[in-house]
């Protein structure tokens, strides 16, 4: 055991102590990992240990021999199999990619994603296992197991050159995206066809189609399901980093073993769908600085994983290539060829394609082929490959020659492709920020240097430094502050509607993390920040898409989403106010937390933003932040006035936050200063605990409907019994308008009456002033007795609960009551001073 442990830390130790190497010498700290591992793997072969395993048992308690060959031996003798691979490396590495995944910027680009993942895999794996076949001479079945196993690009190689490099957003996220769901496709369509070949069955395309789909979607499935209780856990325990960090790094090996051995599905898809739903739902319910501690502690694993599991596939090369690895040379290059044409097919013809049919946004020719030459294969090629190699079933021949040939075309993609993308991203100026970002960022060193400049002479004169030592070091700030005022007039030319659209980018990002700012420091809940980053999300994308005014993008903050429009829809058709409640209570907390944020912005935030923006652009950029606010506070003062009774105990919620959070960083700075205990400490949290969980309770919101008095202000039924009014009051059917929604429209024929249980509107006359209608009033009831068309438009001012009585209703009703329906024809005739026009 000894051996392992040394050697797994030797190899570790090794891997950190490149990473400044890769850095200098500007070689890809994975490829230098690599090119170790084979070195060491043949160094190995050469002094006649085999790597991986044979000869000296390098983990025997009781090995001789010296330090060195001790040590040479722990390392040499670490064997890496396909199971290491898949169950151990992949889900962490995996999991570790899709956490730090924005899942809208994947969700924009998820149809060009799945297509190169499913299609492009599928459309490859044909092309190269034909012509292999028809070229190598091998089995039409082998070669197919070949095209599945390279077509695949590998998230660990992809992701962690793409980090290094620093490649644009989008590009990283289409090739890492396309890296994470590709993974799945491969190992399916890789695991059919072995199945195949050992049972020599006929290749079956449609039942192949079929396994695969359900295997590709129940693993998503599976990495839901299982990421859900997660999830909920972590908000349960949202202050306690330790629980919330093991639950992230049991989690995706428990989602891989559960899909991948007990339900056979694919594991990767379940780590995927795993780790994006912890990125997007589990990031929202903690607080930013405990999640920020989980990133980091995932970005080490993914380090000491990546480090590892590179040696480790070098070290395993002379294995895979067996004894005579140039027999296969003349297959290895048609192998390269026709992988990298069937590559260059998808992305240049197929893609393209989706774009034209309204599928897919534009992907631009560089991007294009950068994910041509950035498709690196790596572990899980190889790790698929030894699944091939450890089954005895496949004969012999067959698995040499995927070995070769899947070993050969790995070390390609790292020694030749990943050696040179840079260059590739330099012929294309991918390396370089775009003119928007240049000039942003010569404005940010202007900016920055100005205040280190000032505060570094308020530094040297508190402390006495000398005249000319502060003049010296001085002076070179004010020489770099000149350089970057120059750089940033010299830029191109970018007009002030760019850089208003520049700083409303920042202003979005900067209103972001106010929200978890303060969602972390406990002033808010989780329901509010999770539905105000939905609105911004919606702005945020509406300003990336152009194409429309600001005041267009800003309304999407506060427009009605979905479940409030479904919950009206239901109260409309069935009369329940329950889901209606909830929404409109949701929708007033929501638009409360998002009014406080961007008030606190206004005055504190926008001014370093403005900064950073030249003059010209400065008054507009403000009027446009004004505007969003102003629109937010609009709809926010409409719910609060229309319930003013919840609106007060949101704000007296929200005040009791306050003072719990103010609270606590009292008795933390008593701890801190030792005045209190640990004992008190916990003591005085544990109450604040209790007081929080009572301050989260909020009255539910009533839409205060209030039927019978209502019906008894109504001429027609103000001198009816209380029984009979009563009556009437149950013929009500609620309905809920939204501010500037036409109630009733001029010219129709009216079918009912309404009364205004909460709420205002607008009566529009064409020969008159506007009359205003409130809580109490009635309108529309001529449509009961009358067939005259309605003589003026009505809609709503705020949020209106009305109450209608339909005519049909109160004509059955009328039917069954003859004495009630000649007092209320008495009573109409009276009001419209003759019989003719009454139709009861």
């Amino acid at each position: 055991m000894w051996g392992l442990v040394f050697g797994l830390a030797t190899v570790l130790t090794l891997a950190v102590l490149m990473a400044p190497v890769a850095a200098r010498s500007r070689i890809p700290y994975t490829v230098l990992l690599a090119v170790i591992g084979i070195a060491l793997g043949f160094a190995a072969q050469e002094f006649g240990v085999d790597p991986g395993g044979g000869g000296h048992d390098p983990y025997d308690d009781h090995g001789g021999g010296s330090f060195w060959f001790q040590l040479f031996n722990s390392i040499a003798g670490l064997r890496i199999t396909s199971e290491v691979i898949l169950f151990l490396f992949l889900p962490a590495l995996v999991f570790e990619s899709a956490l730090s995944l924005d899942l809208r910027k994947l969700l924009a680009d998820i149809r060009p994603i799945l297509f190169l993942a499913v299609v492009g895999v599928l459309v490859s794996t044909a092309i190269v296992g034909l012509t292999v076949a028809n070229v190598s001479g091998m089995a039409l079945m082998v070669c197919l197991l070949l095209g599945a196993i390279v077509s695949a690009t590998d998230p660990v190689a992809v992701i962690a050159l793409f980090k290094d490099l620093n490649a644009p957003k989008r590009l990283t996220v289409l090739v890492e995206g396309e890296s994470l769901f590709n993974d799945a496709t491969a190992i399916v369509i890789s695991s059919i066809l072995l199945t195949m070949l050992t049972m020599n069955a006929g290749l079956d395309i449609g039942e192949s189609l079929v396994r695969f789909f359900v295997v590709f979607l129940g693993g998503i499935l599976v990495g839901i399901i299982i990421a859900r209780p997660a999830v909920w856990l972590m908000g349960a325990f949202r202050r306690e980093s330790i629980i919330i960090l093991t639950l992230t790094v049991t989690l995706p090996f428990i989602a891989f073993v559960v899909a991948e051995h007990f339900l056979h599905v694919s594991g990767v898809m379940a780590v995927v769908a795993a780790g994006l739903t912890v990125g997007s739902i589990g990031r929202r319910l903690v607080p930013p600085q405990i999640f920020v501690e989980v990133e980091h502690a995932w970005h080490q694993l993914a380090f000491w994983a990546t480090s590892l599991i590179f040696i480790l596939v070098g070290l395993a090369t002379p294995r895979m290539l067996g004894d005579q690895p140039l027999a296969y040379i003349d297959d290895v290059l048609v192998l390269i060829g026709v992988a990298t044409l069937a590559r260059v097919l998808i992305i240049y013809v197929m893609l393209p394609l989706l774009t034209r049919l309204g599928q897919a946004q534009a992907v631009s020719g560089a991007y294009q082929t950068i994910m041509v030459w950035g498709g690196l294969r790596g572990a899980v090629s190889l790790a698929l490959a030894l699944i091939v190699l450890e089954a005895t079933a496949v004969p012999e021949e067959a698995r040499a020659f995927i070995a070769v040939m899947v070993t050969s075309f790995v070390m390609f993609t790292l020694l030749v492709q990943a050696t040179t993308i840079h260059s590739v991203m330099a012929l294309f100026g991918l390396h370089k920020l775009s003119p928007a970002d240049q000039a942003l960022r010569d404005r940010s060193v202007t900016s920055a240097l100005q205040g280190v400049e000032g505060e570094l002479e308020r530094f040297a004169d508190f402390h006495e430094v000398g005249a000319k030592e502060r003049d010296e070091i001085i002076a070179g700030y004010h020489a770099a502050v000149e350089d970057a005022q120059s750089r940033a007039k010299t830029a191109a030319d970018i007009d002030t509607k760019e850089w208003e659209r520049i700083g409303l980018a920042m202003a979005l990002a900067q209103e972001r993390q106010l929200y978890l700012t303060r969602f972390g420091e406990g002033y808010t809940t989780t329901d509010q920040l999770r539905y105000a980053l939905a609105r911004l999300d919606d702005v945020a994308d509406g300003l990336r898409l152009g194409g429309e005014k600001w005041t267009a993008i800003a309304k999407k903050g506060v427009a009605f989403r979905r479940a409030f429009r479904v919950a009206l829809w239901v109260q409309r058709r069935t009369g329940a106010t329950g889901p209606l409640a909830n929404a409109l209570a949701r929708r007033l907390s929501v638009l409360t937390f998002m009014r406080q944020v961007l008030r606190e912005q206004r005055e504190t935030g926008v001014s370093d933003i403005e900064r950073l923006l030249p003059e010209d652009a400065r008054a507009g950029f403000r009027k446009l932040i004004d505007e969003r606010y102003e629109m937010v506070a609009q709809n926010d003062d409409a719910l609060a006035l229309q319930y003013p009774d919840y609106a007060a105990a949101l704000h007296k919620r929200d005040l009791m936050l306050a003072g719990l959070r103010l609270e606590e960083n009292a008795y933390d700075r008593l701890l801190e200063q030792t005045v209190i205990g640990p004992e008190i400490h916990g003591d005085l949290m544990s109450r604040l605990s209790g007081a929080e969980t009572k301050a989260h309770r909020l009255p539910p919101l009533r839409l205060r409907l209030k039927p019978s008095l209502l019906v008894a202000k109504a001429p027609f039924f103000a001198g009816l019994s209380k029984g009979r009014q009563r009556s009437i009051a149950r013929l009500l059917k609620t309905r809920f308008a939204v501010p500037g929604e036409q109630v009733i429209r001029q010219g129709d024929i009216g079918e009912e009456m309404y009364f205004i249980s909460s709420g205002a509107v607008r009566v529009i006359l064409d020969d008159a002033d506007d009359i205003i209608l409130g809580t109490g009033d009635f309108f529309g009831e001529l449509a009961l007795i009358t067939e005259e068309p309605r003589n003026a438009d009505i809609e709503a001012l705020g949020y209106c609960t009305l109450l209608a009585l339909h005519k049909r209703d109160f004509k059955a009703f009328l039917k069954r009551n003859q004495d009630l329906r000649a007092h209320i024809r008495r009573v109409a005739i009276e009001r419209l001073g003759g019989e003719a026009a009454v139709d009861i």
